[in-house]
C-alpha cells in the first residue's frame, strides 16, 4: 500500500509539475527539474517513514543466512534492472546516432504509447509477488499455479484488448496526442503491438522467480536479452532506422519471454491448460475481425475526445464477444475487477 501510495503521489506530482513547466514555457530544464523533484520528494517521504518503523529482532544464527540471499537477491535485480535500462534506453541512443533526430521522436512517440498501455499490466502483478511468495514458502504448488495461471490469463486478455484498440485507433491517438507532425509514428506503433502481448505475459516472470528465490536466472535472461538487443540495434538502425529499432527490440524480447515462461513452468506447472487453444484462437480472429470491419466501415474519429470513445466502444465490443464465444466468462471480468479493486487500496 505504502508504494502505490507512493507511487501514485509521484505520477500526480510528474504531471502537474511537467504541466505547470510547459504552460509557462520555462524550457527543457525545468521539465527536467519537475522529474527529478517528482521522484526525490515522495521517495524521502517513504524513507523516513521507513526509518521509524522498529524492527522486531532476529535470531542470531539466521543474520548471516539472510544477509546473504538478500545480498544475492540484490546483485540479481541489479543485475536485471540495468538490463532493462539498456532495452529502454540503448534504442532510442543508436536512433539517434545512426538517424535524424526526426527518427528518434516518430520512435519515441510509438514507444510511449506502448509504455503507457502496459502500466495497468504491471500494476497488477505486482499484487502477485506477495501471495506467490507466500504460497510458496507455504510449499502449496497447487495455489502457486493458480495464481501464475490467472496472472498470464488476464494479462492475455488486457493485452488482446488493447493491441485491438490501438490496431484500430492507431493514427487517429497519434494525432490527437501528438498532433498530425507525428503521423508517421503510427506506423511504428503498429509494428510495436506484439511488444505489448510478450511484455503483458513476460511481466510474470520476475515476481515468479524471484518467489522460487531464482532471480538469477532472470538476471541471466535480462543481461543475455540486453547483449542481443545492442547487436540487433548496432546491425539493424544503420539500415532501418526506427523499424530496424523496432524489430531489434521485439526479436530481442521474444527469447527472453520464451525462456522465461518456460522456466516459471518448471517451477509452477499448469501454465497452458486444456481449451487454453481454442480460446486463443478465437481472441485473436475475434480481434482480426474488430479491426478489419473497423478499418473498412467506421468513420474516423476527429479529435481525441472521440477518439477516446471510438476506444471504449471498440474494448467494450471485443469483450462481448468473447463472452458469447465462451472466450472469455464472466467469471473472468470479476476476476480482473477483484485484482483491480486490490491494488487501488
Amino acid at each position: 500500500k505504502m508504494l502505490f501510495s507512493m507511487r501514485t503521489v509521484m505520477l500526480a506530482m510528474k504531471v502537474s509539475l511537467v504541466f505547470a513547466a510547459v504552460v509557462s514555457a520555462m524550457g527543457a530544464a525545468s521539465v527536467l527539474g519537475a522529474y527529478i523533484v517528482s521522484a526525490f520528494v515522495p521517495g524521502i517521504v517513504v524513507l523516513m517513514i521507513l526509518l521509524r518503523i522498529r524492527s522486531g529482532e532476529r535470531p542470531r544464527q539466521d543474520d548471516e543466512p539472510v544477509l546473504r540471499r538478500l545480498f544475492v537477491l540484490s546483485v540479481s535485480l541489479a543485475v536485471s534492472g540495468a538490463s532493462v535500462t539498456v532495452y529502454s534506453l540503448l534504442d532510442r541512443l543508436m536512433l539517434g546516432y545512426f538517424s535524424p533526430v526526426a527518427q528518434v521522436g516518430l520512435y519515441t512517440m510509438s514507444r510511449n504509447i506502448v509504455e503507457a498501455s502496459l502500466f495497468p499490466t504491471f500494476a497488477l502483478i505486482m499484487t502477485l509477488r506477495p501471495a506467490l511468495a507466500a504460497a510458496f514458502t507455504a510449499n502449496d504448488q497447487k495455489r502457486c499455479s493458480s495464481l501464475v495461471y490467472r496472472s498470464i490469463r488476464n494479462s492475455f486478455f488486457y493485452a488482446s484488448c488493447v493491441i485491438v484498440v490501438l490496431g484500430c485507433l492507431a493514427k487517429p491517438l497519434i494525432t490527437g496526442l501528438y498532433t498530425d507532425r507525428f503521423l508517421h509514428s503510427a506506423d511504428l506503433l503498429i509494428l510495436f503491438l506484439p511488444l505489448i502481448m510478450m511484455r503483458s505475459l513476460g511481466a510474470v516472470i520476475l515476481p515468479s522467480l524471484i518467489a522460487a528465490e531464482r532471480a538469477g536466472t532472470y538476471a541471466r535472461l535480462t543481461f543475455a536479452g540486453a547483449v542481443l538487443n545492442f547487436a540487433l540495434n548496432a546491425l539493424l538502425i544503420p539500415r532501418m532506422g526506427a523499424i530496424g529499432a523496432v524489430l531489434a527490440t521485439l526479436i530481442s524480447y521474444l527469447p527472453i519471454e520464451i525462456l522465461g515462461l518456460r522456466e516459471v513452468n518448471k517451477v509452477f506447472g499448469g501454465l497452458w491448460r486444456a481449451g487454453d487453444w481454442i480460446r486463443f484462437v478465437k481472441a485473436i480472429v475475434t480481434g482480426g475481425a474488430i479491426i478489419v470491419l473497423y478499418m473498412l466501415f467506421a468513420p474516423v474519429p476527429s479529435g481525441l475526445a472521440e477518439t477516446i470513445v471510438h476506444a471504449l466502444v471498440i474494448a467494450g465490443l471485443f469483450v462481448v464477444v468473447l463472452i458469447l464465444l465462451r472466450a472469455l466468462s464472466l467469471e473472468e471480468l470479476r476476476d480482473y475487477y477483484a485484482a483491480v479493486r486490490r491494488k487501488g487500496r
